[in-house]
């Protein structure tokens, strides 16, 4: 139990995290001179998502049978967990696009969800490497 909430807690809290900052409309000066800037500050803020959701997944059903190191785990379960990262961090994308439309002043894209995945799959790299 101990070890679910030290997995998985942080990745709740950060999940809390997108949608509070998606709750309200901040606009950035100057940011009308770069209009495709904000890519970029939703790929950074899912990088840290893909990160934690990783280690969560690798951490909870990444052991080999008998608790045997992860370096025995078969490729295709760890693509499947990488997998199961990627799905995870674009359905919160997802929902987190559709609440951003009833936020006044912020709009749905399908590239800023394109931005988050691409984002979390930064950060999962950067939890294997």
């Amino acid at each position: 139990m101990k070890k679910g909430v030290g997995l998985w807690g942080p990745v709740i809290l950060y999940i809390g995290f997108i949608f509070w900052v998606s709750s309200s409309y901040r606009p950035i000066p100057g940011i009308e001179f770069f209009p495709q800037i904000d890519k970029l500050f939703h790929a950074l803020e899912y990088l840290p998502l893909g990160t934690l959701l990783i280690r969560a997944f690798y951490r909870t059903w990444g052991q080999a049978p008998r608790g045997g190191p992860p370096a025995a785990m078969g490729r295709s379960w760890r693509a499947g967990l990488r997998a199961v990262t990627l799905l995870a961090a674009m359905i919160v994308g997802a929902l987190d696009e559709w609440y951003q439309g009833s936020v006044p002043g912020k709009e749905t894209e399908f590239w800023d969800l394109f931005a988050d995945t691409v984002g979390a799959a930064l950060g999962e790299a950067v939890y294997r490497f």
